[in-house]
């Protein structure tokens, strides 16, 4: 199993988010909201989503909305959110559930998604929407076709419904089904024995890293992931897309 180390220094990220690397921004937020200063500062991570919500990342209108909607980190504003998700969805940021729907009805309809069902498949399963819509954003521009799930459970079942799935990439620590009892699941069964699953996590217990080992995990990033990190491991199983997504 590969581990792949993928934190910046604090001050080089800064640096490069004050240059507009919407990249840095991104993992700045993250860094934020998901304590890795030793617990969450939403204040800051609410105000580096708004810095790439100005930018026009679509992952930033949409978390900097979800910020904005339940007053995280600051004064909730429905009306704004309202607008911030608006330019979110003509960007083609949907929700986990519409997404795993649209993808598994595409899958179904052979007449009119036969490109589709030929496409190779990358799973991502995070209970956080922020990391997932991070994930996925990143991995679509690299031109990939992604499908998401917000726990082990829906990821279990979305990897035994996609068809040419190539690539699962999963955190550990989730409800009602965590990683750990996923991957199990997905190496017992004969459809899903063989897909590569690379772990996503800010896990470091060496019992949790042996089991995931014992499992045949293919890879493990930490979180937040630094840019290139997700898509490096997507072109290692799939190759490089011969389309950009658009």
């Amino acid at each position: 199993m590969e581990m792949v180390g993928t934190e910046h220094g604090l001050d080089e990220l800064q640096a490069k988010a004050a240059k507009g690397d919407v990249a840095a921004i991104q993992n700045l937020a993250l860094y934020f909201e998901l304590g890795g200063a030793g617990k969450p500062n939403l204040a800051e991570a609410r105000k580096y989503w708004e810095m790439a919500a100005k930018l026009g990342d679509p992952v930033g209108l949409l978390n900097f909305a979800e910020f904005v909607r339940d007053g995280k980190g600051g004064v909730a504003d429905p009306k704004a959110a309202q607008q911030l998700m608006s330019k979110a969805a003509d960007k083609g940021m949907i929700s986990a559930k519409d997404r795993i729907k649209m993808m598994n009805a595409e899958a179904n309809n052979a007449a009119k998604n036969q490109e589709f069902k030929l496409a190779n498949k990358i799973l991502v399963i995070d209970d956080s929407g922020t990391m997932r819509r991070m994930l996925v954003g990143r991995l679509q521009q690299a031109g990939y076709v992604v499908a998401e799930a917000a726990d082990g459970q829906e990821g279990l079942a979305a990897a035994k419904t996609l068809m040419n799935l190539k690539l699962i990439i999963t955190d550990i620590n989730m409800p009602k089904m965590d990683g750990l009892a996923m991957i199990r699941a997905l190496k017992a069964t004969k459809q899903t024995k063989d897909i590569p699953i690379c772990v996503c996590s800010t896990e470091s217990s060496a019992d949790i890293i042996k089991q995931a080992k014992e499992l045949h995990v293919a890879g493990w990033l930490l979180k937040p992931p630094q840019e290139g990190a997700a898509e490096a491991v997507a072109t290692k199983f799939l190759g490089v897309p011969r389309v950009r997504a658009k």
